[in-house]
């Protein structure tokens, strides 16, 4: 059974694409193995809400020593790429504005492994 999300997301389009990579890379500094964000698919700023995702690459950098044989992408670099997504919601840069603070709280890590290349992070 596949993980339940914290948030309703059935009504969201999750592959109508608000931010593509130039535009991210607009907002946010980080390049090579550190940029770790793809897009941006959903904005809500009145109810504090945005959705991007990541590729998971079967060579990415941590694959071959994060649990050799069954690489899961590691929870730090979740929380990493959730501080992508965070740049993109209060940067100045950037086109949407909202709170300009990234924090975690009741952090869930929800990774199964690579057979999903794709981390949605809300």
């Amino acid at each position: 059974m596949p993980p339940q999300y914290l948030y309703d997301i059935s009504g969201i389009d999750l592959d109508r694409v608000l931010f593509d990579q130039e535009q991210i890379r607009q907002c946010n500094p980080h390049r090579g193995d550190m940029e770790m964000l793809n897009s941006i698919v959903f904005a809500d700023p009145g109810k504090g809400q945005i959705i991007g995702y990541k590729d998971v690459r079967h060579d990415e950098f941590w694959v071959p020593g994060h649990i050799p044989g069954r690489p899961l992408f590691p929870g730090v670099l979740m929380i990493e790429t959730v501080g992508r997504v965070r740049g993109i919601w209060g940067g100045d840069r950037c086109e949407i504005q909202g709170a300009g603070h990234a924090g975690g709280e009741d952090v869930c890590d929800r990774a199964e492994d690579l057979g999903k290349t794709r981390a949605d992070l809300l």
